[in-house]
């Protein structure tokens, strides 16, 4: 018994969990009992077995009782481990069925493979059509307008295999991310354990079967989809490197042109050539490929097409704006001299913008180009439409005609015999026009001088275009023929445009003197009535560039800079490119030129006493508006650098150590300028006094403002030293202001008639405010008056002072009409005679 009771404490000894502790309990219990009985069994036995061994007996005893427990401990983890596996059967299950529903979402909203697999046909279809014209014949001459043509549609082509090759890629990532899962769950070890109780068994053959069930449209989906994706990523790389291939091939093909640029390429001009391709294949060819890079280009450039449109659109309604202005005050003339700009507003906006905004569209195929500037030479010829002389609008005509046929020509993409023929005639032709209008035209008609120069430039480029055309330069040839017409097309486009732009500013300038709130707050009269002169300067680089565009070897000028614009150098850990650098000081620059010259446009003429002062509406926002624009491009400026903005923290920091040490002044009069213009205590435009000085609001700035005096100075006085010092601003909330005048009369004048008669002259005066009423209240007895004190209110403050001057006339008039006195100090002297005196 004492046996038994020793093996008690070894249920303290056992490592249980809370799980199965109460089975552990159980089995010592019965074990308990099981021994009770079996000592009482011995004590009944012989005699014989009661000489046994004590210690043998004790010994069988612990060995049933380890026994019977090891087989309890076994059941129960058992039990434990089939309770985990099911709740991570479980949780395998929901992950696979939550897996199941994404990738059905995912394959839903994807991309659509049949789609880009018909893509890729369209793209190798167009690939091998444009290859074509290059190499299908060896004999045949390649030309640089064919060549420059295929290069541009080579590069959208790849871009646009690029996009979709990056479409896959991301796709395929996520395909196999999903196999990746749905694999890792699937060989988990949890799932192939069988439950040991058989009455769970089923339960876990049910789940198996559900995860069958789950797991097999995710692996058809995914068998399905892979290999599929895969090998149309395999077809767009290959695409991609076959049009890379094109690129570089096109690419050598022009330098070696542009090395035998002066070397005969085809027989003179009377031999006959063969190999040469029916004309009717040369021009399908050449149609399909300008329209097929037009309709890439415009694709490409949506978003610059919006941006033409919206400054099209804002110049319209300012041209309209004036014609409108002009019609109303009866200044706009029947032949428009002067005033060109205005006649057709529609047309002139149309020139000027395509004019000056054409250069934001980057490397355009020459379809393109030659939109733009039959638009832009189409608006011209109807603008100045019997505005020149006759000679001359015939000279233009001619112009436009002979640019037409150069266009349609430098649109054929490959080399002909009649092609050739046809460039000699047209060469000719303008050669003889050119001649003809240059020497038998009055150049004193002529409404823009310069065009002589271009004309004469015209002569040049025919002739050499000729001459290169019989001696079998044939690529030379047509470029020189073609750029002759570009040339003086493009140069009239352009004088006229800075002609019609002056004509604007000046009609401008003469209507809109003050800001007009229509007009984004403009003023004109400070603006000036020219372009700039450096707006010429500019005219002739673009003249050049478009010019130069013609010519491979313009590419000799703008690769360099390229290079030197985009080449990545390396100063430590920073990569960066010159033209990063460029950008950021750029931006930093113009968004300051921006904020002033918002400034500068909203600020008002001063001193104005004509009319009611029109205050331009911006206000004290003015400030606001300044800082949010420099704001937001030095934080562009940091983006567009790709100058992380992680690193703004240190530069705020070391404003911060500076701001401490020495900047105080200058945040505060900061601080100062921002609640001037969240409070609105003082408005541009607003009469104020502050210090001793009166003024006008010129202007608030980051740290000052302005005031200009009435004798046309400029205060400048710090944003801090307006709020702190005692601000009177009599133009806050209206412009009125009161009027006191002092008027003395004579003793014995009758007070309540000379009360009538000044009211009176008040009420007769319009700019006298009508409430408050004007008042006449007898203020004292004087020495010798007795003192009338006089208010009155004036609408407009800017005439206070003469209208009180008015008023001191009327009463003047008006006392002497009615005999009344305005007494002066004075003394009488008596003279007393002494008695001596007498004598």
């Amino acid at each position: 018994m004492s046996n038994i009771m020793r093996l008690l404490p070894l249920k303290l000894k056992l490592p249980l969990n809370n799980v199965f502790k109460t089975m552990v309990v159980q089995l010592l219990i019965s074990s308990f009992f099981t021994l009770l009985a079996l000592t009482s069994v011995a004590q009944n036995s012989t005699e014989k077995n009661s000489t046994t061994n004590v210690d043998t007996t004790d010994i069988s005893i612990v060995s049933i009782i380890k026994a019977s427990a090891a087989t309890e401990m076994d059941k129960s983890i058992q039990k434990l481990k089939d309770v985990r596996n099911a709740i991570r059967q479980d949780e395998i299950l929901a992950q696979l069925k939550k897996e199941s529903f994404n990738l059905e979402k995912f394959t839903k909203k994807g991309i659509d493979t049949n789609s880009i697999n018909a893509d890729f046909q369209k793209l190798s279809d167009i690939k091998l059509r444009i290859s074509k014209s290059l190499l299908a014949d060896s004999t045949r001459t390649p030309t640089q307008r064919d060549l420059s043509t295929s290069l541009k549609l080579f590069y959208d082509l790849s871009e646009k295999a690029q996009v979709r090759k990056k479409l896959l890629e991301t796709h395929y990532k996520k395909l196999v991310q999903f196999r990746n899962v749905t694999d890792s769950l699937s060989s988990d070890s949890a799932l192939f354990e069988i439950p040991f109780d058989s009455a769970k068994v089923m339960q876990y053959l049910i789940k198996m079967s559900l995860l069958s069930i789950e797991v097999a449209p995710v692996d058809s989906t995914l068998d399905a989809a892979l290999p599929r994706v895969q090998t149309l990523l395999m077809r767009f790389n290959f695409l991609i490197f076959s049009i890379l291939s094109e690129i570089e091939e096109i690419n050598e093909l022009q330098r070696d042109l542009a090395t035998k640029t002066f070397s005969k390429e085809l027989p003179y001009l009377w031999n006959s050539e063969s190999g040469e391709l029916p004309i009717k294949e040369i021009i399908d060819l050449s149609w399909y490929k300008g329209k097929l890079a037009f309709s890439f280009y415009i694709k490409n450039n949506l978003g610059k097409f919006f941006i033409l449109a919206l400054l099209f659109l804002i110049s319209a309604i300012f041209l309209y704006s004036i014609k409108s202005n002009l019609k109303k005050d009866g200044l706009l003339k029947k032949d428009y001299t002067g005033q060109l700009v205005i006649r057709h507003p529609v047309l002139s906006s149309l020139l000027i913008v395509i004019s000056i905004f054409q250069f934001i569209f980057p490397a355009p195929p020459f379809v393109f180009n030659l939109v733009l500037w039959v638009i832009s030479a189409a608006s011209l010829s109807f603008i100045y439409w019997n505005f020149i002389t006759k000679f001359w609008m015939q000279f233009w005509l001619t112009m436009i005609l002979l640019f037409l046929f150069a266009s349609a020509d430098n649109l054929i993409l490959v080399e002909s015999h009649k092609e050739r023929i046809f460039i000699l005639i047209l060469a000719l032709i303008g050669l003889v026009a050119a001649l003809v209008f240059l020497l038998k035209g009055d150049r004193k008609k002529l409404k823009e001088k310069w065009i002589v120069y271009f004309i004469g430039f015209v002569i040049i480029l025919e002739a050499a275009s000729i001459i290169t055309n019989i001696f079998g330069r044939y690529n030379l040839s047509k470029t020189l023929m073609t750029s002759g017409f570009f040339n003086v097309i493009i140069a009239i486009i352009f004088l006229w445009t800075v002609r019609l732009i002056n004509e604007g500013l000046a009609l401008a300038s003469e209507i809109y003197k003050s800001p007009d709130k229509k007009l984004f707050y403009l003023n004109f009269d400070r603006v000036g009535n020219k372009v700039p002169g450096f707006f010429y300067a500019l005219v002739i680089v673009g003249w050049f560039i478009l010019f130069g565009r013609n010519f491979y070897a313009f590419k000799y000028i703008t690769d360099p800079i390229k290079d030197l614009l985009f080449e990545e150098r390396v100063i430590g850990n920073y990569i960066f490119d010159v033209k990063s650098v460029l950008v950021f000081f750029m931006i930093l620059i113009l968004s300051s030129y921006i904020s002033k010259i918002v400034s500068f446009f909203a600020s008002d003429e001063h001193h104005r006493s004509d009319k009611k002062r029109n205050k331009s509406g911006v206000g004290s926002w003015l400030l606001i508006i300044r800082i949010t624009i420099f704001s937001l491009g030095l934080f562009l400026a940091f983006a567009a650098a790709g100058i992380p903005l992680d690193k703004i923290t240190i530069i705020l920091g070391a404003l911060g150590v500076g701001i401490g040490f020495g900047l105080q002044t200058l945040v505060n009069n900061l601080v100062s300028g921002l609640l001037i213009s969240f409070e609105k205590p003082v408005n541009i435009g607003d009469i104020v006094e502050i210090g001793g000085r009166s003024g006008v609001m010129k202007s608030i700035g980051f740290r000052s403002s302005i005031i200009t005096t009435g004798d046309g100075a400029d205060v400048i006085i710090p944003n801090g030293d307006l709020l702190n010092q005692h601000l009177v601003n009599w133009t806050l909330n209206n412009s009125k202001r009161r009027v006191n005048l002092l008027v003395g009369v004579a003793y014995g004048t009758d007070l309540e008639n000379c009360r009538k008669l000044l009211l009176e002259i008040f009420e007769k005066d319009k700019r006298i405010s009508k409430f408050p009423k004007p008042s006449v209240i007898a203020s004292e007895f004087n020495a010798s008056s007795i003192d009338l004190q006089l208010y009155f209110w004036v609408g407009d403050i800017t005439v206070w002072s003469a209208v009180r001057s008015d008023i001191i006339v009327a009463i003047d008039v008006a006392f002497k009409d009615q005999g009344i006195v305005i007494p002066f100090p004075q003394q009488d002297l008596y003279i007393h005679k002494t008695e001596n005196d007498k004598k």
